[in-house]
C-alpha cells in the first residue's frame, strides 16, 4: 500500500522487517517467499541499492526452483 502511494521511505523499514522475520523466525533464508520480499524491497526507488537485492532474489529462486530460464526471469 505505501509503495503504491510512492511512500518508499515509510515502506522500506516494513519490508526489511518482513524479510528479517521470514528469514530468522519463519521460513528460512532460502524460502521463495524471501525472494518475493527482496523483489518488493528493491522496487522502492533506490536503484543503486536494488541490484544486490535483485541478485539475492534470483539466487534464492534458482536454489529452490532450479535454473530454468522461465523461473529465473520472474
Amino acid at each position: 500500500m505505501l509503495q503504491a502511494q510512492g511512500k518508499y521511505d515509510e515502506a522500506e523499514p516494513l519490508y526489511r522487517r518482513a524479510i528479517e522475520i521470514i528469514e530468522k523466525e519463519a521460513l528460512g533464508k532460502d524460502d521463495p517467499d524471501v525472494a518475493v520480499w527482496y523483489n518488493k524491497l528493491q522496487a522502492q526507488g533506490k536503484y543503486d541499492e536494488a541490484e544486490p537485492l535483485y541478485r539475492r532474489a534470483i539466487e534464492i529462486r534458482e536454489n529452490v526452483l532450479g535454473k530454468t530460464e522461465r523461473q529465473s526471469s520472474r
